[in-house]
């Protein structure tokens, strides 16, 4: 019995030695593995670690290139590189008030590596940077649009009374546009009156949404209803029209600038503020900031563009063989404009300024017909031309979409 309990334990000794021979190899490995991944993690080196920031920037009146990119810490360095770019970066030297800029800053580098620049609702400017060079790209986002619908009741003026119910004055402006020929909207409109507006807006990103185009509008008064919808004809041309097809518009529009008031009327006799002396104001003088864009109130051809004495800088548009517009005392002329330009309706063709006789920045507006100056603030014009037949139908359509858009809107209001 002890003979082959001894036999056996001479058996097992071997084995048990190779495990711990296994257990001695497999430790070892480990410890191994181990050491060759500290020396690993030890040599591995991540460098400085970036940091890149991003600044949503609204462009100000007076900013510039330059002093947006010190203001975020970027150095003329940065500014060169850009104005290096020729013409694909002029936009960025030529920013609008209100332009937004989205503008990411490598903080290690002090670099600028992404610069998007919109240039309106719609499009963007882009400069991505590329190891020694920007990349350039345009790109156009549709954009999602909606109609809102909006009621006024005018009870003190009409701007007021808009925005309290809220709508922009971008609305507002479209609204006395398009009816300015019909409605007189400072001596016509009485406590109680009601504006029913159709208009888009759009959803801009880093804006939210923005007021765009009016569509439809609906006044009513004590004598009764006036609606009229804005179509676009088989031209390709948009305008408003009547129920029955007559275009709303006029070739010319109903002022050449944003206004505050009219510091002169037209007048066969006003005494001079400057010289003290009675004479003929053949136009009227309407106030307005300094530098404030002004507009081409229809389409045409320039005749002239100089000093022309006491009315100082001016220009002259012919519009067909009849009718001829006069704007005075301009700061300065849109870049390329000459005699000779042809000019769209509401084309921006110079801004307010003060040269010549004046006593303050202002413009001298004239209208003449057959040459024959006459009051610019109640000439007559002979209403566009109505719906070609082509296109009845098709405004007919638009006006039946109106109604059901405002209905929609109403009936969603009414069970809020």
């Amino acid at each position: 019995m002890s003979q082959e309990l001894e036999n056996r334990n001479n058996s097992l000794l071997p084995l048990g030695a190779i495990f711990a021979l296994i257990f001695m190899c497999f430790i070892g490995l480990y410890i191994s593995l181990d050491s060759e991944s500290e020396v690993l993690e030890d040599s591995y080196d991540e460098g400085p670690e970036t940091q890149v920031e991003l600044y949503n920037i609204s462009v100000n009146p007076g900013d510039n290139l330059t002093k947006i990119f010190h203001s975020i810490g970027l150095g003329n360095k940065e500014v060169a590189l850009f104005s290096n770019l020729g013409k694909k970066a002029k936009p960025l030297y030529d920013l609008k008030p209100k332009q937004t800029m989205s503008i990411s800053v490598d903080k290690t580098e002090q670099r600028c590596v992404n610069l998007s620049l919109w240039l309106n609702n719609e499009e963007k400017l882009e400069f991505a940077w590329n190891e020694d060079h920007y990349d350039i790209s345009r790109t156009k986002q549709q954009l999602a649009t909606s109609i809102n619908y909006a009621k006024i009741v005018v009870k003190h003026s009409l701007l007021e009374d808009a925005i309290k119910a809220g709508v922009s004055k971008n609305i507002v402006y479209q609204l006395t546009e398009a009816l300015g020929w019909e409605i007189d909207f400072i001596k016509d409109l009485r406590s109680g009156d009601e504006f029913k507006l159709l208009y888009k807006q759009v959803y801009v990103p880093n804006k939210g949404y923005v007021d765009g185009d009016l569509e439809e509008v609906v006044f009513t008064n004590r004598t009764g209803e006036f609606r009229a919808d804005k179509f676009q004809n088989y031209a390709g041309l948009s305008a408003f029209y009547l129920p029955d097809g007559r275009r709303l518009s006029r070739d010319f529009l109903t002022r050449p600038l944003k206004y505050t008031r009219v510091s002169s009327p037209y007048s066969l006799s006003r005494k001079h503020p400057l010289l003290g002396i009675s004479r003929p104001h053949h136009g009227v003088d309407l106030a307005a900031k300094y530098g404030s864009p002004v507009w081409a109130t229809g389409q045409g051809k320039v005749v002239f563009v100089g000093n022309k004495s006491g009315y100082g800088k001016t220009i002259v548009v012919q519009h067909n063989y009849k009718y001829k517009t006069l704007y005075a005392h301009l700061s300065k002329y849109t870049k390329g404009l000459h005699k000779g330009s042809k000019v769209a309706q509401g084309q921006i063709i110079g801004y307010v300024g003060m040269t010549g006789i004046t006593t303050g920045p202002h413009l001298h507006y004239e209208f003449r017909i057959n040459n024959a100056p006459v009051n610019p603030m109640t000439v007559k014009i002979p209403r566009s031309p109505s719906l070609a037949k082509k296109d009845v139908e098709k405004f007919k359509n638009t006006l039946a979409k109106n109604d059901e858009i405002r209905a929609q809107i109403q009936r969603a209001r009414e069970d809020l």
